[in-house]
Parts: C-alpha cells; structure tokens; sequence
C-alpha cells in the first residue's frame, strides 16, 4: 500500500503539479570556457523584451544569474519561473535574478510590465559644520599688506584660517595672518603663517603647517582687525576663512582692505554646530541610513558610552556562515541573501575589535567618510551625532537595501534619513528608470532618501543637439584607456523622441558601421567587437527611442581613440532633440557638448539623484589645505570659497527638471578614516591603501571630495530637524531656506535652490503652521457612472503654501506619483470603489494628510449595491511599503491588511539544512497557484484530490489484499 500510494502521489502531483508548491531548481552557471548556450535568449532578452536593456553589459552575480529589475502589471502577481528569483520589492519594482535558461519564460509574459538591467553603481567621490564667513584676494606685485575690519555682533570665539597659493596656483607661499586689537597692528592678539614643513624658530604655531591659524574670543560685541601680508618677498593667492560655533556670522561684518560691493565676503557652511548649541538638537531619536562601502563598526565615532551605535550593518556581500544570520527573507525576498549584525552582536565584538564575530569590513573607506560627516561622534563630531545608524555594504542589489532601511526604521517607529552617495550614468537621466522609481515609492512624511548628484561636473559625458528634417550633424568621442577593453566594456546610449527617425552611422579605426532603424545587430572589426541597436522602444519611457553603440577592443587599447557618429534626421513629427551618454564615466564626447559660463558640463546628474523622489546634492568649494600624518601636506589652494565645485554635476534632467535640490560643502572634506589604515601602515601595497595614505592627516582624518561628501551634510541636517519634528519631509524646506549664492548668477541647474543653511531651515520650519488640507473633486460629485473620470484637488485650510504632493490612488502603501500640483485625474473605469490618498508637503516641510473616497456605479440603480464593492486585490502578500511613520510616541499608521489563505499555508515545512540548500536559490515561496509554462490553463490540481479520495476508499475496503501485495 505504501509504495503504490507514493507511486501514485508521484503521478497525480505531476500532473496537478499547478496546485502544489513549485520545484525549488538550481541551474549551474555556464562554465566561461565553453559557448554559451542560451547567446540567442540572451540577445532576445536584450532585444525583443525591452530596448531598456541594450547596450550594456548586464551584470551578474556569483552564480551566473542576471541582475534585473522587474516591474509586475497592476493586479498580477509575481511571475513563478523556475530560474527566476524574486528578492526585494518596492511598490510593484522587484529586484531579480534568472539564469540563461529562464529568458525564454519572461518574453512576453502576461505578468510582466517591464524589464531593465540593474545598474552598476559606483561611490562619487573624487570641515563645514560651522558657519563660514569667507574672502578670497590676492598680495599685489607691490607686496603691500591688506588690513580687513572684523566687527563680531556679540560674544564668543572665532577661528581664522588663511590658505595661500602663488600666482599661477602652482607655487606655495607662506602668507602671514594677524589679529590685532588696533587697525594700526601695534596691539598683536595672535599671528601665524604657513611653514609648509620648514623649520622655523619664529612660528608662533607649528602645526598646522599647510595653512596659518590664529583664534580670537571675544568677550562681548566688538571688532579687530585682521593684516595679511608675505614675509618671504613671494606674492600671490590668499583664502580667508573665519568660522565660529557661537557667533552668528551672518550678522558680522568684514570690511575694508580691497573689499567692494562687487567684491565682497561670502557666507557659506551649515552653521550646524551653533544651531546645536542653541536648540540642543544632536540627532536623538533619528536614524541614519547609509547604503555604501560599509562602515568601521570598532570606530569610537560610532559609538557612545562604549557602546555601538549602529543598530544594524547587513553586508550583502557576505556568505552567511553556520551562525550566522541573513536578513528576514520578508524583506529582501530571499534567505542567505548576505550577513546581518545587531547592536548586540556589534556591542559584543566592540572591546576588542574582534572581527570575527562581526566580519565586515570597510576596506575602502568611503562608507566610512560618509557615515562621518553625518553622524561621528569623536572629537570632530559629524553633523548629528546622537543619531543612530542602520548601515548596508554593497551597491549590488540597491532595491533590496532601500526596502531594508526603510523597513527596519518604520519597524523601529523612527524618523529616517537614508543618504545614497553613490550613482549610474545608464538610463535616460528623467527619472523613470525603475531603481529610480522606487525612491519615489518610500519617500513620505518623516522618511527623506538624499542622492548625491554625481562628479562628473567637468566630464563631457554628455551630448546633444537638435536637428530639423534631413538635417545631419557629426558627434565625436574619444575613449581613453583602459576603457573599451574587454574588461571595461564603452556603451554610449542615444536618446530621441519616439516619432522621430534617425539614421546612424558609426565610424572608428577607418570601419564605417550603418545603424539600420528599428534593428539591432552584432558585428566584429580586426581590433573590436560591438552590439548595437537603433531606433528601439525605451521600455522606462515608451515616449522616447532609444540606440546604443558597445564595443569592447580585442586587445588592450594603448592610446585614446575616438569614434565618430554621423547622425541624420529622416522624417518624424517629434522634437528633433537627441541626447547621447556616456555611461561608463571615462571618456568625453568632442562635440556637441552642452556647457554653463564655467565651462562646466551641463546634463550629468546620476541617478538616483535625477530621480523625482530623491533630495539631489551638489558641492561646493570649502577648505584646501590639510597637514598629513607623514609630514608632508595636502593643499588644492586655487579653490575659492563658496564657488561651486569643479566636478559637481550639473542640471538639467533630460525631461527639463534643474535636478538639483540643494548644494553643501563637498570640496574638501576631512572625516572619519577607516581603521583598515592600520593595515595599510603595516604594508603600503594592500587594496587601497595608496589612495588612504594620501589622504591620511595628522588629525586621523580622512580627506576626500566629490558630491559624496556633500550628500551626507544635507542628511545630518536633515536628522537635526526631524529630532523636533518626525514627520518632517525636508526638500521643499531646505529650498525656502537655502542661501543664495549672491557672488553669481545662481543658475537652478548648477545651484539648485543654493547653500544649505540649517539655522533658517529651523527657523522656517518653527514659525510656519503645520498645514491643514482637505481632498475633493472639482465638481464637488464623488460618485458617478463608470467610467467616472474626476479630477481631484488639494485644499489649503488655514493658507499655508503647499509644494509637494504624494498620491496613493490604488490603496496600497507607497506614492505613485509625485508631483508639484495640487491636481491629479483619476479613473475608474469599471464600477467599483476606491479610497484616494494624499500627502501635501508644506514650504515649512510639515505636512498633512488627506483622503477621499470615489465610486463608479452602473447605469442600473438596483445593481449599484453589489457592483460597488472593492476590487479584490491580487497580491501574493501585502505590500511592505507602509505608511509614513509618525512622531516616536505615536502609533504607525498602517494600511489594513485583510487576511487571505494563501498556498503558503500548504507548502511543507522543510530542514534547516534543506533550507540552507534551497533558500540561497530561490525566494520563499509566493501564494498562488504557481504554474509553470501553463499560467493560462485551467489547474488539474483537483485530478489529484480526487484520485486520492478513490484509492484510499478503495484501500479501506481491499486493505488485506494491499497488505499482501505490498508484502
């Protein structure tokens, strides 16, 4: 009886396998040395799915699956394909991975909406807590010195800096600063000057020796006067720079010298540290997210009390050991998906740095940086320094580690702000590339992500041009080792409006290659393979075309060579504009090349930061010159300060938006180094070690530059205001009270809004109401004949000015859409009835929630009570996007969840250590009926159930012959 009843369940689940939990099947990656057997459905993948997908290498990870992103149609579920893993998933945005052998199951898949490459991200990387009152001149040929007039508004003490360079910003000079109580300098208060390392008996204070350093304090309002003038005959550059932490800069005045109302002092930094002293606001109670390198957990600037305070490090790039644990599967969508640590398991591993109870490392020291200068706690403090930490290490799976933060902080009940110093350069820069859309989905009331707008300010990646018809222009670019090999493949992508058509030929080492409109095709020269494509649907925006160009060289390319693109307009109705990128970073376009009055690149902001819910940063210049550990000295004295950086990457977005939000001091930054220093003192030619020694100073700081290092001062800022206020959204705030930058233009592209200042954002957000909203209709009806199409608007109540709103119009957790409007159309096209929500965003940034609730009815009154109720959803489980959290005492808003019986109730629990062999592979599994290759047939899971009932009847009255014939 036994054997035949397994027999049978063997048969009747194979053929109702569509009601039964799915295989858990593993494929093995395709060995490198032999052709790869799905090529074909590789190039499908890339061609007839999405045109998102052309033209660039899609990753993959230690197994040999692609890393994909997957956006699912409304209403239906994750598709179950056996090779294709579901990890986390915001909104209706799954980060994926399928082996070669699952591509032919997803072209076409009713399930799907969209499908993109997920991108390779990178760190942008290439002082400011206080307030600064800058100037910057110049020692004339005469040598004569300059006398400035300081006049402080109260009590307190100030720091003056003074950075010199010689004339053509190649030679150092050593220029002398003193602070006198008398204009004639007969009353010396402090003096100094740069030694450069030199020894000197007249120094007054050797250290530092990149840059001179007097301090004055004030004991009530008054004024001094401050001389610079050259002791060595040298003449040339100087930067003043005079910060406090008690005193309000911006009601000081700096005067005379070779001061004019067209040449006058600047203010820049946050003025943090007095806002601290003033409010005692330190970042208590707020967490900050950072998803980077990773961080050095044993640093003391993490700790308080010896005591981490780091809540959670998850290190995707980790394989979790046997007592180890991986994040909740829930969240990430996969088991053994990297290495989760506590605060106790990091408090645990603290008194002797023990790294191997807590494996993770920040061997490259951004991460560490980062976490800094948003939230040290040393000596040098960052800008919050009682905030609390949730970290990620990796840039591989950046979905999993967004859904990760914003889980872990809406379980915590706690304000969030999530810092993302890092970018892409693939896509079409509008921000409806699908990671970009995510950021959209978990932004809200008290949840801020900030994006760094990427340093490629001065790099000509992009190009463009508008062409009328048969017009044709030529596009140049120049690839520079090792880019274009076979390890560092180039793709320049090309963006047009889909109603345009172009032709396009490409031209490099003497080989003209036609790009046929609507194809794609792969070719080889004698010194280059490539893939290209032309005219293609964009799946992120079906309004656009898109071509690319990839080619990889044969053999290691040793001098720059440049490409050529001879583009033609053929016919179309649309703009005519095109837009060409880079994406990987390193070479330059020769021509057509869009700039600002500074010579700088216009177009480059990465993403995340182009994306509509990201808060985008840019840099400027602050500080120039830091003393060394080993003696020596770094010094970048050509900077002025408050000028924009050089490298920080500029508006607009491709769809017209100026993109950036904000700019902060980004150009140079000293922060926390990394203890893996230590390893480098014991041997130089370890991973990295070269950039952190040369950056390594006498303080045990780390200096680095880049929109990297601006990002994280806009997320301290922001950690201080939500101390006081947890449900604060800060973008629209950080707008209304940022500085202008009133020694130029201040164009939105390359500015934003201007300097973040955090004692006017206080202020503005303190004297502001918080808004009072109500949502209705245009016309007042809110119930109507399907299809009923109302238009929905916000409503002021008490006249507060609103700036942003983030609309839910399917009922589920996460903003669809955000826009500036107060307006949105909504449609149901079938009777039903559906709850609208919205949450508007003051120029204070409070904010205020509203909903309204709509109905379409049929025709028939008497039907309109059974056709009215609401759709049924067909989630496979609830979306974890909940609501925006509230202050820390309050209860979360979270979205009613109905309880379902879903197939998971059925699956099997299975070992520990078939688990530990299944889960690496595989997602846990989804509810539904699980089909595979038959989602569209009726399910034959009932044959078995019925089988089953007739055996064991017919077992019931035969059981002595089953016992004999199984004997």
């Amino acid at each position: 009886m036994r054997l035949r009843l397994i027999l049978f369940l063997l048969l009747t689940m194979g053929l109702g396998n569509a009601c039964l939990p799915t295989e858990q099947h593993l494929y093995s990656p395709i060995p490198s040395n032999k052709q790869d057997p799905f090529a074909g459905w590789h190039a499908a993948l890339r061609s007839a799915l999405t045109g998102g997908l052309l033209g660039h290498s899609i990753p993959k990870d230690a197994q040999g699956r692609y890393r994909l992103l997957l956006e699912r149609k409304a209403g239906s579920p994750f598709p179950r394909i056996h090779g294709l893993f579901q990890y986390a998933e915001i909104g209706r945005v799954s980060s994926v991975r399928v082996f070669p052998s699952a591509l032919p199951s997803l072209q076409g898949h009713p399930a799907i909406q969209r499908l993109s490459p997920a991108r390779r991200y990178r760190p942008k990387r290439t002082l400011g807590a206080s307030g600064l009152l800058t100037y910057a001149s110049e020692i004339g040929s005469s040598g004569a010195p300059i006398s400035y007039r300081f006049q402080s508004p109260s009590a307190g003490k100030i720091t003056i800096l003074v950075v010199g360079s010689g004339s053509d910003d190649t030679e150092l000079w050593t220029p002398l600063i003193e602070i006198c109580a008398d204009t004639a300098c007969n009353n010396v208060l402090d003096r100094d000057y740069p030694s450069f390392g030199y020894s000197t008996s007249g120094d007054p204070h050797p250290t530092p020796k990149s840059h001179a350093r007097v301090t004055h304090t004030f004991t009530q309002a008054g004024t001094v006067t401050l001389r610079v003038s050259t002791q060595d005959n040298y003449i040339g550059k100087f930067a003043i720079f005079i910060t406090s932490e008690d005193i309000n800069l911006r009601s000081a005045r700096l005067t005379g010298g070779d001061i004019t109302s067209s040449k006058a002092p600047r203010h820049a930094g946050l003025a943090a540290a007095r806002l601290k002293k003033e409010q005692g606001l330190d970042g208590t109670g707020v967490i900050i997210g950072i998803i980077d390198t990773g961080i050095d957990w044993c640093h003391t600037d993490f700790t308080k009390q010896d005591k981490s305070r780091i809540l959670y490090l998850w290190d995707q790039e980790l394989t979790p050991r046997s007592n180890e644990r991986s994040p909740d599967p829930q969240i990430v969508g996969q088991a053994r998906f990297g290495v989760e640590y506590n605060r106790q398991e990091i408090d645990a591993a603290l008194p002797q740095c023990n790294r191997n109870l807590v494996r993770s490392e920040d061997i490259d020291g951004h991460g560490t940086h980062v976490a800094g200068i948003a939230a040290a706690s040393g000596s040098q403090p960052g800008i919050a320094p009682n905030a609390e930490l949730i970290v990620v290490k990796g840039f591989d799976d950046i979905v999993s580690a967004v859904k990760y933060i914003v889980e872990k902080a809406k379980a915590l009940r706690r304000p969030l702000a999530l810092n993302m110093s890092l970018g892409s350069h693939i896509g079409s820069h509008d921000g409806t590339y699908l990671d970009d859309k995510i950021t959209e989905q978990v932004i809200g009331p008290g949840i801020n992500l900030f994006a760094a707008a990427g340093n490629e300010g001065n790099n000509a990646i992009h190009a463009t041009t508008q062409l009328s018809l048969n017009q044709t222009t030529t596009l140049s670019y120049k690839t520079t080792p090792p880019y274009g090999s076979s390890d560092y493949p180039t793709t320049i992508d090309i963006f047009a409006d889909k109603t345009d058509t172009f032709t396009i030929e490409v031209t490099a080492k003497g080989q003209a290659i036609p790009l046929v409109w609507g194809k794609t095709q792969q070719g080889s020269t004698s010194v280059f393979t490539y893939e290209w494509g032309a005219g293609l649907t964009h799946s992120e925006n079906p309004a656009l075309s898109h071509s690319f160009f990839t080619f990889k060289w044969k053999s290691a390319p040793q001098q720059e060579e440049t490409f050529t693109f001879k583009i033609k307009r053929t016919q179309g109705t649309g703009s005519g504009i095109f837009h060409a990128y880079d994406t990987s970073e390193e070479g330059e376009f020769l021509s057509l090349v869009p700039k600002d009055a500074e010579d700088g690149i216009l177009g480059t902001i990465s993403s995340p930061g182009s994306s509509k819910g990201a808060i985008c940063v840019g840099a400027y210049d602050l500080h120039a010159a830091f003393d060394l550990r080993d003696g020596n000295f770094f010094i970048d004295s050509f900077l002025v300060p408050g000028d924009i950086s050089w490298f920080s990457s500029r508006g607009p977005t491709r769809d017209g938006r100026p993109g950036l939000t904000i700019i902060a001091p980004g150009s140079y930054v000293a922060s926390t180094m990394t203890t893996y220093i230590q390893t480098c003192l014991q041997d130089p030619n370890e991973l990295y070690c070269d950039d952190l020694l040369a950056a390594y100073t006498r303080e045990n700081t780390h200096v680095l530059a880049g929109t990297s290092m601006a990002t994280p001062f806009a997320t301290g800022a922001a950690a201080l205001l939500l101390q006081k206020d947890p449900t604060l959204y800060v973008r629209p705030l950080f707008q209304k009270a940022a500085a202008p930058a009133t020694w130029t233009s201040m164009d939105p592209k390359i500015w934003g809004a201007g300097l973040l200042r955090l004692p006017e954002a206080y202020q503005a957000w303190e004297q502001a109401p918080a808004p009072q909203i109500r949502l209705e209709t245009t016309t007042g009806q809110t119930v109507g004949q399907a299809p009923f199409r109302p238009t929905l608007r916000v409503v002021s109540l008490n006249g507060t000015i609103l700036k942003e709103f983030f609309w839910d119009t399917d009922e589920k957790a996460g903003n669809e859409e955000i826009t500036t409007s107060p307006t949105m159309s909504i449609a149901l096209e079938t009777p039903s009835t559906r709850t609208i929500r919205v949450v508007a965003v003051a120029e204070n940034g409070r904010t205020a929630t509203a909903s309204i609730s709509l109905r379409a009815t049929l025709d028939v009154p008497e039907f309109i009570e059974e056709t009215t109720l609401p759709e049924p959803t067909r989630e496979s489980t609830p979306d974890a996007n909940q609501e925006a959290i509230q202050a820390p005492d309050a209860e979360p808003i979270l979205p009613e969840i109905a309880q379902e019986i879903t197939q998971d109730a059925l699956t099997p629990e299975i070992s520990s250590e078939q688990q530990s062999d299944a889960t690496t592979q595989d997602g846990p599994p989804k509810s539904g009926c699980g089909c595979q290759d038959n989602q569209d047939k009726p399910s034959m899971g009932w044959l078995f159930f019925v089988l089953l009932w007739l055996m064991l009847k017919r077992s019931n009255k035969n059981k002595a012959h089953f016992w004999i014939t199984n004997s």
